[in-house]
């Protein structure tokens, strides 16, 4: 396996042990706040568990037996996430035999592409620039800087709410 030796390790306890403790964290600290904070940039109300559940350190049915068990305000919308889009995101690319290519997108997706294709773009990239957080867009800088760093990525940047973008409606 090709792995780039200049990423240095981002700060991050591993292991199941340390996935456990993170869920109990979330469960007693966070999880009655978790519906109606979470896409807050300024709660931290998400769960961190992300990387553990990405490298196996924790399973998704344990996660989602203990928000069931524990219940609360903020269950039924975690497990939505843990649960519905976690496994609509891992069917796309089980399925999807060329989810990495354009070819693997939607006909809407390709169509809205190749229409624009042509747009002027006040700005274009190097690789390394956006992923050495080096763009005109600090909002980007940040979630890259974030990234790169911690391994985290706030909800809030993944899923940024469609109101808060400009020149769109909710």
């Amino acid at each position: 396996m090709e792995v780039d030796k200049g990423v240095k390790p981002v700060a991050l306890p591993s292991g199941t042990e340390a996935a456990r403790e993170r869920l109990e964290n979330f469960l007693k600290e966070k999880l009655n706040l978790y519906a109606d904070s979470r896409l807050s940039p300024f709660a931290d109300v998400t769960s961190g568990l992300s990387p553990y559940l990405h490298f196996g350190q924790i399973s998704p049915v344990e996660v989602a037996l203990a928000i069931k068990e524990a219940g609360g305000r903020g269950a039924d919308a975690f497990l939505e996430q843990l649960v519905v889009k976690r496994e609509l995101a891992l069917n796309f690319v089980w399925y999807n035999p060329h989810y990495e290519s354009f070819q693997g997108l939607p006909t809407w997706a390709r169509k809205s592409l190749l229409r624009h294709r042509l747009d002027p773009r006040p700005q274009l990239y190097r690789l390394e620039d956006l992923e050495s957080d080096r763009t005109h867009d600090p909002i980007w800088n940040m979630a890259q800087s974030q990234l790169s760093e911690t391994g985290h990525l706030h909800i809030y940047l993944r899923q940024i709410p469609s109101q808060a973008l400009p020149g769109t409606r909710a």
